[in-house]
């Protein structure tokens, strides 16, 4: 072949080795978000989130919420709820989260220590 064909042939298989490696970046930063967040990723993949590497960044700068079901969190001594919804955010400086629960009365932020 001339140096056309084999100038080509290099410009097509790099835009295709391209797009094949970026889907399995797709899944490695969609694999590294699950292993952090659990339930965020559950709940992103739910809504058919794909850009997990914007969404770890968004995540981790406590920039995005997920509304999720609280579990067993005590916010009276002697009263525990059983599951309560909130919209839940990453929050960095304590490595835990924030949930902000939905309610029709006010209720006040809760901090959850991350276990």
């Amino acid at each position: 072949g001339t140096p056309r064909d084999f100038v080509r042939f290099g410009a097509v298989a790099s835009c295709s080795i391209a797009r094949q490696v970026d889907f399995v970046v797709r899944d490695v930063w969609r694999d590294l978000y699950a292993r952090r967040w659990k339930a965020f990723a559950d709940c992103l993949r739910f809504q058919g989130c794909e850009e997990w590497q914007q969404l770890y960044r968004e995540t981790l700068f406590g920039r995005l919420e997920c509304t999720l079901e609280v579990f067993d969190r005590e916010k009276k001594l002697g009263f525990a709820m059983a599951a309560m919804a909130a919209r839940v955010q990453f929050e960095m400086a304590t490595g835990g989260y924030v949930a902000r629960y939905l309610s029709a009365s006010e209720v006040r932020p809760e901090s959850i220590r991350r276990e």
